[in-house]
């Protein structure tokens, strides 16, 4: 509660590196990416190898080549999150939630003499920054002492415009790729109040607010390939070339003290600041296994997370260092099922995902693991209606005598329609 620029100094200090998921952490891992596709996302997005709906145009597009109808698919999906805190010994409890329109899509095959030739087109969110983080208790630390509140709330989303397509150059193999357009907002906001409740200090309360809307673009190209043997086994496997995305930040800060003697201080800055950051290349391959009444699905996605960098930014480009020395390469996995119910016309799937952290180290968030179920109704031989929900959870271990435990619900429906 001392009135000097290196306790400011601090307190910022502490909850930047408390928190990694602060406005000045790296876009690229902000989040939790779910993918598109309410069928792909029943099935844990193991879609790589499998890829024949509209979902293809972000798993694998080379799969659109083997859609042989035009479709036109959207989806809404709704999320529910929840934080349970542990901060010095006192228990807090963030939640939010979220109803988003999710996608719209079109496939159109181009009729050929020989083989296929399909192009899609179509927007999609494919990852959410929806969060909360809320802690309330007494900071018992020495030269301290005092009661804190403080609460991050995060909204926004990431997604992409995409224009996909495939040919079928041999009787088994389909080539194929995406022009992706990104883009997305990030809306942070940070509150943290202290109080001095045992009249150490003569400064009484102490009050620091900060918001930050960050507006996201960026494009890459997904190149793919697909081999389908006899419609039974399938081979997937795509490319994401690297994303540059431009982060414009709009940021506002407020700073409120108020003293014992009925005195106070207050102000406010404002500001913008755009800069690049590069995520890396991702790897993915899948496979499918397709019997009369059930088909198996796997992938995987290899990103070398220490690749990722700054390229403009002034002084934010000095955390490529960071990146290189606390980052690491991972490989998410996902596996899925689906399982046809003939005399009902009803597809049933499921499907789990581990998504292991970008951080080194103990101090940081635990692996991301999500449980998938899905349902798909086929209701006439044109229309086709599918519900998904994914049920997640991840820790974090985090300095100053905290941490986090995660669980979200995303709960997805969408329709098709093939003419």
């Amino acid at each position: 509660m001392r009135k000097t620029a290196g306790f400011l100094l601090a307190i910022g200090l502490i909850f930047s590196f408390a928190v990694p998921s602060r406005a000045q952490s790296p876009l690229p891992i902000l989040g939790y990416e779910h993918g598109v596709g309410v069928r792909a996302i029943g099935m844990g997005g193991a879609f790589v190898g499998l890829a024949d709906d509209y979902a293809a145009t972000y798993w694998n597009p080379a799969g659109l080549g083997q859609i042989r109808r035009m479709e036109l698919t959207g989806a809404l999906s709704s999320l529910r999150y929840r934080n349970e805190t542990i901060y010095y010994g006192n228990g807090s409890l963030g939640e939010t939630s979220a109803t988003r329109f999710q996608t719209l899509g079109f496939v159109f095959p181009i009729p050929t003499y020989r083989g296929s030739l399909v192009f899609s087109i179509g927007y999609h969110k494919v990852g959410s920054f929806h969060r909360n983080f809320y802690i309330e208790g007494f900071l018992p630390t020495p030269g301290d002492s005092v009661q804190q509140n403080a609460e991050q709330l995060d909204d926004g989303d990431m997604a992409q415009w995409s224009f996909g397509g495939s040919v079928q150059v041999s009787e088994f193999l389909y080539l194929g790729g995406s022009i992706n357009l990104w883009t997305g907002t990030y809306d942070y906001s940070w509150d943290l109040v202290e109080k001095d409740v045992l009249d150490i200090w003569e400064q009484f309360s102490w009050v620091y607010r900060d918001h930050i809307t960050t507006r996201i673009s960026g494009a890459n190209l997904t190149l793919a390939a697909l081999y389908n043997r006899f419609n039974r086994i399938r081979l997937g496997v795509a490319i994401e070339t690297p994303v540059s995305f431009k982060g414009t930040e709009n940021w506002e800060t407020y700073t409120y003290e108020d003293y014992d003697d009925n005195t106070y201080w207050d102000t406010t800055r404002t500001g913008e600041y755009t800069y690049r950051i590069q995520r890396p290349i991702v790897f993915n391959v899948g496979a499918s296994f397709r019997l009369p009444l059930i088909t198996l699905a796997g992938s995987a996605a290899f990103i070398d997370w220490t690749q990722m960098k700054y390229t403009s930014g002034g002084n934010l480009q000095n955390e490529n260092r960071f990146f290189r020395r606390n980052l690491r390469a991972v490989i998410r996995y996902r596996m899925g099922a689906e399982v046809l119910i003939p005399l009902l016309n009803l597809r049933l799937r499921a499907g789990y995902v581990i998504d292991p952290s970008p951080y080194k180290g103990q101090i940081g968030y635990s692996d991301k693991q999500f449980v998938t179920a899905g349902v798909g109704l086929l209701l006439d031989r044109q229309f086709t209606l599918d519900v998904a929900v994914i049920r997640g959870w991840w820790k974090y271990v985090g300095p100053e005598a905290y941490t986090e435990d995660i669980k979200v619900m995303h709960y997805f429906i969408s329709g098709s329609f093939r003419f």
